[in-house]
């Protein structure tokens, strides 16, 4: 019986991972899995359930598995899993913690653990872990991606491009990495760079509401202000400000200051949380608290390009024409979300 099951179970997870969830289900009906006691089949109904929205019946499974066998890799991560759908982000730490206390080797799930330490604003922890990762996969973009990602958080600029230049030879059109990229060079004041960047990021996702913002604060650098106000406009039209599969940590570093204004950083490949509703320690925003966010922003930038209109008319040329006066001055701020 168990040899005739197992051939199954392989079959029903490539079904899963193609996305033949009728045909998995099918093969392995919810209905009759709480009764089987073998943890590799209450996993993958979990994993079913949870594709289905059934959440807490998907939890149940696991916790059933669980209790056959509580050091299972495959249970903990996919418990983890489970309470980022419920929103208890930190509960779902500790069960990648467990998971990473058995010596497993990571897959996806320690990919989505980094994100969640990002989120939570255990940066070094996510940094060491990335780290890790990177190790053992040294041909996969994300988590060198997720390793700059960290080194950014921290402001560590050089490290955080070398480490995206690094995803970038693997995978030149990862989510996000222009847009990042761009955000680093404008750190670091290498406007040039950081402009060409944005607007590859621009090519190839004309609705990223990040790269907009963050061209806009170049803009202004280049004393565009026209340009740029045009580009903090479309910030607020945009029907989006990630793509679907993405969700963001809004971060200012530092915020408002030295002329800078701009989101550099975003967590790609997070996914879309939508019941229960989901929510982390950094990051804490709905649509609506976006679009007032994004006018407030908008607003700001208005008044910046009203005092360089100022300025121009009473400040003195520089030798090569530019302007010289004073660009978005406001109050720091530490986190948007």
């Amino acid at each position: 019986m168990a040899k005739q099951r197992k051939p199954r179970l392989n079959e029903v997870e490539e079904l899963i991972a193609c996305g033949s969830l009728i045909e998995a289900s099918r093969l392995l009906p919810s209905d009759r899995t709480a009764e089987l006691e073998t943890p590799r089949v209450l996993i993958l109904a979990s994993r079913l359930l949870s594709l289905r929205g059934r959440f807490v019946e998907a939890r149940d499974h696991v916790d059933c598995a669980l209790r056959l066998d509580e050091f299972n890799v495959d249970a903990l991560t996919e418990r983890a899993r489970l309470a980022l759908r419920f929103g208890d982000d930190q509960s779902a730490d500790g069960w990648f913690e467990r998971a990473y206390r058995q010596g497993a080797a990571g897959d996806d799930w320690m990919v989505d653990w980094i994100d969640l330490l990002l989120l939570l604003g255990k940066l070094d922890a996510a940094r060491d872990l990335a780290m890790v990762r990177c190790e053992r996969a040294p041909d996969q973009a994300a988590p060198w991606f997720r390793l700059g990602l960290a080194h950014q958080h921290t402001r560590h600029q050089l490290q955080a491009l070398n480490d995206y230049r690094h995803a970038a030879r693997i995978e030149p059109n990862f989510p996000m990495l222009c847009n990042n990229m761009g955000a680093a060079h404008l750190e670091l004041k290498q406007f040039a760079k950081a402009k060409a960047l944005l607007e590859q990021a621009l090519r190839d996702d004309p609705d990223n509401a990040l790269a907009w913002n963050n061209l806009a604060t170049v803009l202004l650098k280049f004393d565009a202000s026209p340009d740029s106000l045009i580009a903090a406009e479309r910030v607020g039209r945009s029907r989006r400000t990630t793509r679907p599969c993405c969700r963001p940590i809004h971060t200012c570093c530092g915020g408002i200051r030295s002329g800078m204004l701009h989101w550099p950083l975003h967590c790609a490949r997070r996914r879309s949380r939508s019941s229960p509703a989901m929510s982390s320690s950094i990051g804490r925003c709905d649509a609506a608290t976006d679009a007032r966010r994004l006018r407030e922003r908008l607003v700001q930038l208005r008044g910046a390009q009203a005092r360089l209109t100022r300025a121009a008319r009473r400040a003195p040329q520089s030798d090569g024409g530019a302007v010289v006066g004073t660009i978005a001055r406001g109050e720091d701020v530490a986190r948007l979300g």
